[in-house]
């Protein structure tokens, strides 16, 4: 889920959610991601964070290496954060 910033009245310029954030470190779970994670996961919806997982685990264009080391690393992150 991108986020837009109204402050532009001209411009549309869009960020990414926290949730989206976190989905993306689950690649990597090295300690850095781990610590955004932690601080991220305070204010973050756990359901739309295991939406978009689903929809991470759905896409077919993703090269396997990268959704092996998803799929790894996410028992990992549904434990350590109670998703």
């Amino acid at each position: 889920m991108y986020i837009r910033l109204e402050e532009f009245k001209y411009l549309d310029i869009y960020i990414l959610s926290r949730e989206d954030i976190i989905v993306s470190k689950i690649i990597r779970m090295d300690p850095k991601d781990i610590e955004d994670i932690d601080n991220l996961m305070i204010e973050s919806d756990k359901k739309l964070i295991m939406t978009t997982i689903c929809e991470v685990l759905e896409r077919t264009d993703l090269f396997q290496t990268k959704k092996d080391a998803f799929t790894r690393n996410l028992s990992l992150f549904k434990e350590r954060y109670n998703v």
